[in-house]
C-alpha cells in the first residue's frame, strides 16, 4: 500500500525538518530537572508530521476524511498554542469537546449515530483519549511505541471486523516515522501538538473499526487504549488519595517509577509497548471470540485487575 510507504516518509521527513527549523520558531521543549528531566533540549513539534503524514496518506489511499481533517486540525493548533503558552485545562476541555462534536457530526464513522447519544460518545472518546496519550507523553519513545501497537491494534479488530485494515496500517506507519527522531535519546517530541493530533486518530480508528453504529463495539476498541488508559487512571487514583489537584502535572507516574527503579528509558518504553501488545491481543480475542456484552465484561475485569496489581506493587500510593 503505497499510502503506508508515503506516511513513513512524510512523518520522518517532517520530524529532520523541525529539528533543523523548530528552534528557530521557538519551539524547544528544554529540561529542568523536575517536570521535565530529559538530558537534552528536544524540538516539540511531531504532531506535525504525524498529522501530515496520516492525511496526506489516507488521500492516496483515496480515504480522504475532511471531518476528521478539521477535528484533528482543531486539536493540532490547540496543542501548538499549549506548547508555546501553557492554557488552562477548562480551555483544553471546551476545544477537545468542540473537536469531538465536529467529528461526531462531519467525519466518516460508522460507529455511532449522528443523534445526541452518539455525539456524546464521541466527544467522551476524545476526551479520554486526549488525557491518557498526553499523560503517558513522558519519556522517550513511550507514548510513541505504545501508539503504534495500539494503531496495528486497530487495524487488526478492524480486519477481523472487516472494516478495512488501511487506517491503523497509516497511522502506525506515520508513528514509526515520528519514533525515528523520537526513540532514546529524542531529538524530536511529540509536544502536546502530537498528543493531542494521536488521540484523536486513536479514537477515529476505534469508531472507524465499527461496522455498524454500535455503542458496545465502539467500547471494545476503546479497549486498545490499553496502557494510556491504565495509566490515566492509576495517575488519577494517585493523585486522588495524595489530595493533589487531579490534572497537576508531577513525576511519579507508573513510567517514573520504573526509572526510579533501574530501568532505562528504552526499557521502559519497550516494557510499555510489550504490555499494549498483550492488551490489544485481548482486545482482538474476546471481540472475535464471546458476544460483545461479555467481551466488555472481560476487558473490564482485566483493566481492574491491572490497576489492582500496579496498587499492589506500590505503584499507585506514591505522592
Amino acid at each position: 500500500m503505497g499510502g503506508v510507504a508515503l506516511a513513513v516518509l512524510v512523518s520522518a521527513f517532517v520530524g529532520a525538518a523541525a529539528i533543523r527549523f523548530g528552534p528557530r520558531l521557538g519551539f524547544v521543549d528544554r529540561p529542568d530537572g523536575v517536570l521535565k528531566p530529559h538530558q537534552e533540549p528536544a524540538v516539540p513539534l511531531g504532531g506535525i508530521g504525524i498529522f501530515a503524514a496520516v492525511h496526506l496518506a489516507m488521500a492516496l489511499e483515496d480515504r480522504f476524511d475532511p471531518g476528521l481533517l478539521a477535528a484533528s486540525g482543531m486539536l493540532l493548533a490547540l496543542g501548538l498554542i499549549d506548547d508555546r503558552r501553557p492554557l488552562s485545562s477548562r480551555l483544553r476541555l471546551v476545544v477537545e469537546t468542540a473537536a469531538g462534536v465536529v467529528l461526531a457530526l462531519t467525519a466518516d464513522l460508522r460507529g455511532v449515530d449522528r443523534n445526541v447519544a452518539g455525539v456524546v460518545l464521541v466527544v467522551i472518546l476524545i476526551v479520554v483519549a486526549v488525557n491518557a496519550v498526553n499523560l503517558l507523553d513522558g519519556l522517550d519513545g513511550l507514548a510513541g511505541s505504545s501508539a503504534l501497537v495500539a494503531a496495528v491494534g486497530t487495524s487488526l479488530l478492524a480486519g477481523m471486523r472487516d472494516t478495512g485494515m488501511v487506517f491503523g496500517l497509516i497511522l502506525a506507519a506515520a508513528l514509526a516515522g515520528f519514533l525515528v527522531w523520537n526513540w532514546p535519546r529524542a531529538r524530536v517530541f511529540l509536544g502536546d501538538n502530537g498528543a493531542y493530533a494521536v488521540a484523536m486518530f486513536l479514537a477515529y480508528g476505534f469508531l472507524g473499526a465499527t461496522p455498524r453504529a454500535s455503542e458496545l463495539a465502539v467500547l471494545i476498541a476503546a479497549g486498545l487504549l490499553g496502557v494510556f488508559a491504565v495509566d490515566l487512571a492509576v495517575t488519577l487514583i494517585r493523585r486522588r488519595l495524595a489530595g493533589r489537584p487531579l490534572f497537576a502535572g508531577d513525576r511519579s507516574h507508573v513510567y517514573d517509577q520504573l526509572r526510579d527503579r533501574g530501568m532505562t528509558v528504552a526499557q521502559v518504553a519497550v516494557t510499555f509497548a510489550a504490555g499494549q501488545v498483550a492488551i490489544a491481543g485481548l482486545v482482538v480475542v474476546v471481540d472475535e471470540l464471546v458476544p460483545p456484552v461479555t467481551a466488555i465484561v472481560v476487558l473490564a475485569v482485566a483493566f481492574i485487575g491491572i490497576v489492582f496489581a500496579l496498587g499492589r506493587a506500590g505503584f499507585v500510593s506514591r505522592a
